[in-house]
């Protein structure tokens, strides 16, 4: 059924399948070592982080049993330290809330930076 294979998620969906037949042990292997180094480079984005993080996420066979506590985890200690600790305060269960609570903070610092320096001056 070909209409559904736009949906992202869908272990059905084209991206899957045509990885699952193309994609080689080599690469597979690469992905899981890009997976298990991961991290937030200075100045990037939660945004940015979490949509590659994600991408590796698809492209790895969870099968395996990566659990969510595990997924969850990892995510969260790739994070920049600042965020880390106080994303792990919040205990996220999922890595959707993972990623919402990492973005409330990173915006709560882009806010109060500026007030900051004004404070300084």
């Amino acid at each position: 059924n070909y209409q559904g294979w736009h949906v992202q998620g869908n272990p059905n969906s084209f991206v899957n399948a045509f990885l699952n037949y193309f994609a080689n042990a080599t690469m597979k292997n690469r992905w899981m070592s890009e997976l298990e180094m991961i991290k937030q480079n200075p100045g990037q984005s939660v945004s940015d982080y979490a949509q590659k993080f994600k991408m590796l996420m698809q492209r790895v066979d969870t099968t395996g049993g990566f659990g969510q506590h595990y997924i969850v985890s990892k995510f969260v200690r790739g994070l920049s330290p600042h965020l880390m600790t106080m994303v792990v305060g919040h205990s996220p269960q999922t890595l959707d809330a993972a990623i919402t609570k990492a973005k409330e903070i990173e915006t709560g610092f882009t806010i109060a930076q500026p007030i900051q320096q004004q404070q300084i001056m």
